[in-house]
């Protein structure tokens, strides 16, 4: 199956709960393998800004949550 002529939309969704902070803006790269996302694409195919081109694989993060608290510990 061609994937790349195939009607399938995907969507995603993020929750915000207050003001736009850059510090703590985080992302994960796309394909990373733990997360077994199928995109239907390769990666030399995808079409990702400097910023999501950059983006570590998940086991690659610090945690940015503070334990026992709502805040994040980058603020």
């Amino acid at each position: 199956m061609d994937l790349s002529r195939s009607r399938t939309t995907r969507r995603s969704s993020t929750k915000c709960t207050d003001y736009y902070e850059p510090d703590c803006d985080r992302g994960v790269r796309f394909n990373d393998p733990d997360l077994g996302i199928e995109w239907g694409i390769t990666p030399e195919a995808a079409i990702l800004s400097e910023k999501d081109s950059r983006a570590p694989l998940l086991t690659d993060i610090q945690n940015p949550f503070a334990w026992g608290t709502t805040k994040l510990s980058c603020l």
